[in-house]
């Protein structure tokens, strides 16, 4: 048996995934909707299967299949699905991607108390947003290292006490999430506004997490640069993916491929988990254009745009965003 890499030239990327990992998922042939009728039914057990506690004041609800009859979905090949995770909005936005790729993974049984016997598999809306915002801000900070934008980045990499943090909040705005450095709070306290439940700007996640310092990891610590956060970020998103990813592929033999064996991701999770790694991956030859979010096609890993019209419009918004800081700055 050859074991290759990544980045060895002899042996295309898309074909050692095809050969080395395998995913396989359902969904119900008539789509899910949403629930609010069904609970979960007694002695579930399991950390993936536990929903999370919402409290008495809010509404749970569930992603329940339409009917009982199952398709396969494939979806190793869509190496940008990720992607299309993270921009998820709003709960039909959930549904219409359950629906086209399945259960994500994080299952449990539930039952309708007005009807006996009503026992079907379900997911947590609460869990899917939360798996949504993960994504969504690793992938922001993934575009950020990318792009070599220092300033933004520099907004989250945090140097303080003799060690080094990456801190974020992740604010839901009108139109979609955000990465700050602050919380919605903090700018009312500063500004003098009141809070109202109609707020445009809404607290949903955030992390902060120690990259490395003097008593823990010190040789890491020693190799940052506080005016290069580059590398701490770097550190970061691979800790991450890794922490996601630790103990999930399985390796399996396939009796029906005469005998072949694969590494097999259990759920969807996992296996968007396992894109963004490639996508972190150098030598995968995946990319992403930083103005439009689509995959760029042949050419070099360290493309930044997928042709001209990305290129010019991100320098528009560039400009703008400095004139705008400029005249802030002018006041």
């Amino acid at each position: 048996m050859r074991l290759v890499s990544v980045t060895d030239p002899e042996v295309p990327f898309d074909a050692m995934v095809r050969n080395l990992f395998m995913h396989v998922g359902h969904k119900p042939a008539d789509g899910f909707v949403l629930s609010d009728l069904h609970v979960p039914a007694p002695g579930i057990s399991g950390d993936d299967a536990k929903p999370v506690d919402l409290g008495n004041d809010v509404q749970e609800e569930w992603i329940v299949p339409r009917g009982a009859q199952e398709e396969i979905t494939t979806p190793i090949s869509d190496v940008g699905l990720h992607r299309n995770f993270a921009k998820l909005r709003t709960a039909d936005d959930i549904l219409q991607f359950a629906s086209e790729w399945g259960y994500l993974g994080v299952s449990t049984l539930l039952h309708r108390p007005d009807l006996p016997g009503s026992v079907v598999p379900g997911e947590q809306l609460h869990r899917w947003r939360k798996e949504i915002r993960d994504m969504h801000a690793l992938v922001a900070l993934q575009d950020m290292l990318r792009g070599r934008d220092l300033a933004e980045l520099s907004r989250f990499v945090i140097w303080r006490e003799g060690g080094v943090y990456m801190e974020y909040f992740v604010i839901e705005r009108d139109d979609g999430l955000a990465l700050d450095e602050r919380a919605p709070w903090e700018d009312v306290l500063a500004s003098g506004d009141s809070v109202s439940e109609g707020g445009k700007a809404r607290l949903v996640g955030g992390n902060l997490a120690e990259i490395a310092s003097r008593t823990r990891e010190p040789e890491t610590f020693a190799r940052l640069d506080p005016l290069d956060p580059l590398g701490a970020t770097g550190i970061y998103l691979s800790r991450e993916v890794n922490r996601r990813l630790r103990m999930r592929a399985s390796p399996q033999v396939l009796p029906i491929r005469g005998g072949e064996w694969r590494l097999v991701l259990p759920t969807l999770r996992d296996l968007m988990w396992l894109q963004f790694m490639w996508e972190l991956t150098p030598g995968s030859g995946i990319t992403y254009c930083l103005y439009c979010g689509k995959q760029i096609e042949g050419g070099s890993q360290a493309r930044q745009y997928c042709g001209n019209t990305c290129r010019g419009s991100a320098k528009r918004d560039r400009d703008r965003a400095a004139a705008a800081y400029q005249l802030i700055v002018d006041s």
